[in-house]
């Protein structure tokens, strides 16, 4: 029978085991980081839209007073 040649060398357990960990270890540290920015965005936009609520609130209180004021006179 003939002998299987592999074209790569064969890696002690341990060395494929510190880089499997350590990969781990980084896609966990990325997917923190990802959700940490999901979450500062959704605050950001929450505050966003409250801003231009609020911006929006104001001019129509505005437009409502000129309009007031103008029937006045």
């Amino acid at each position: 029978m003939p002998k299987v040649k592999t074209h790569f060398e064969q890696v002690p357990l341990d060395v494929v085991r510190t880089v499997i960990e350590e990969q781990i270890w980084r896609e966990a540290k990325i997917e923190q980081e990802q959700r940490l920015r999901e979450k500062v965005i959704a605050k950001e936009g929450v505050v966003v839209a409250k801003q231009s609520k609020a911006e929006s609130d104001k001019s129509s209180q505005g437009d409502a007073s000129k309009e007031v004021n103008e029937t006045q006179q």
